[in-house]
């Protein structure tokens, strides 16, 4: 059962729950993982696109002090799709994830079976570039690695691992 309304969302848009469009299979709501995530509507079948990719292109040259405080998803060397509030954007980091970029990288699909009200989330890693970039990993995952990072910062077999999941550019990067 749905516990969405009226629910904050901790973002820089200034969203309330309410205010973000749900899709068929999914919708947004408090996350035990971090502030806000994005849960499974009904069972979703390994295989499934589950939800597009969306957000305003950016190229580097583009991206001010001020959008960097906002979520940017890496889509190629210089281009970077900014969060602008849609329900993608909710989608929480897992070093054990259950969704994973489409081979075009316009769509997360199902990477196995999800259940009705699981978390669905993916692996920032998967996007990022930057070898120096890294956050503190707030997944609670048995794999966990403690932080998430670049691409380029992973160990060989997590890259390894990682490499079919990532976006195109990485995959042709590291391929």
């Amino acid at each position: 059962m749905s516990q969405k309304k009226n629910q904050a969302i901790d973002n820089n848009w200034y969203q309330k729950v309410d205010d973000v469009a749900d899709t068929e299979a999914a919708e947004v709501r408090k996350s035990h993982i971090a502030g806000t995530g994005v849960f499974a509507k009904r069972d979703i079948k390994k295989g499934e696109i589950i939800l597009p990719v969306t957000g305003k292109k950016l190229h580097e040259s583009e991206i001010s002090e001020v959008d960097r405080s906002q979520s940017l998803l890496q889509i190629d060397e210089d281009w970077y799709l900014m969060a602008t509030g849609t329900i993608d954007d909710f989608l929480n980091h897992s070093c054990d994830p259950n969704l994973a970029f489409t081979p075009d990288g316009q769509s997360f699909f199902a990477l196995r079976d999800i259940a009705k009200e699981e978390e669905l989330s993916w692996d920032y890693s998967t996007c990022e570039n930057d070898g120096e970039w890294k956050m503190k990993c707030l997944c609670g995952s048995p794999k966990c690695r403690g932080y998430v990072t670049g691409f380029p910062a992973l160990d060989e077999s997590t890259r390894q691992r990682l490499l079919p999941l990532a976006q195109p550019y990485l995959r042709k990067l590291y391929g």
